[in-house]
């Protein structure tokens, strides 16, 4: 009979313990995570606290909590150049400034779409289109100014097409003589309007080919000399 007692009363321990262990709730489980940065007593400590964990952890969402996020979404994204920490700005100059930085850092000019002031957009397309020497960003500028220098960028295999874009004389017609030096074609070097660039066209062409003929269309004495001196083909050496 005590047999009996002691093995119903083990079974009803067992049974208290796992329905013990069975109730418990995940937040007894658990320890709930405590956010540090907000017990510090200032701003600016609190501050310093969100920059740190936001930085740690590559985390914009955190800058959020901060007494001036703004702040810490800039040291975030000068840091880790990720446009995310952009989407998190609240105002549009702070944003445009963080979409301009990660483009340029990036060379990824599908930021500079976003921005919403127009100088800093232009400054945005131009300046990759800079880096990468890149003319298919140019159309993408809207200021005269900039879209014309921008077209007069020294980029492999450029096009007259992109010469034609060019709204200021002098900028068009160094376009042309690049071009026209490049493809090695007199025909493109006779549209040039100024002088000194169509004579440097002509003579580097002549240079290039080997061709005195082409020197002639130098209208300068001393550069026409020396188109046709260095355009003549060497002399083979003497037999032994």
């Amino acid at each position: 009979m005590k047999e009996k007692i002691a093995y119903f009363s083990a079974l009803v321990v067992l049974s208290i313990l796992l329905l013990s262990a069975c109730s418990k709730r995940p937040a007894e489980q658990a320890p709930a995570v405590v956010d540090a940065c907000s017990m510090y007593a200032t701003d600016l400590a609190k501050s310093s606290c969100y920059i740190t964990a936001a930085l740690s952890t590559k985390n914009p969402s955190l800058c959020l909590k901060s007494p001036n996020a703004n702040s810490c979404l800039a040291a975030l994204w000068k840091e880790t150049k990720d446009p995310n920490a952009c989407a998190q700005v609240g105002q549009q100059n702070t944003k445009d400034d963080c979409l301009r930085f990660v483009a340029t850092e990036n060379n990824e000019s599908s930021h500079c779409y976003s921005i919403s002031d127009a100088r800093l957009r232009d400054g945005c397309y131009a300046s990759i289109a800079a880096a990468k020497l890149d003319v298919s960003l140019c159309p993408n500028i809207q200021n005269q100014t900039l879209k014309d220098r921008c077209y007069i960028l020294p980029t492999p295999g450029k096009k007259l097409s992109s010469c034609d874009e060019i709204r200021d004389p002098a900028l068009k017609d160094r376009c042309y003589g690049d071009v026209g030096i490049n493809q090695q074609d007199t025909a493109i070097c006779s549209q040039i309007s100024t002088p000194e660039i169509k004579d440097a066209c002509f003579a580097s062409v002549g240079i290039l080919k080997q061709d005195p003929s082409v020197c002639e269309s130098v209208s300068s004495a001393s550069l026409k000399k020396e188109c046709l001196d260095k355009s003549k083909t060497s002399s083979p050496p003497p037999a032994q």
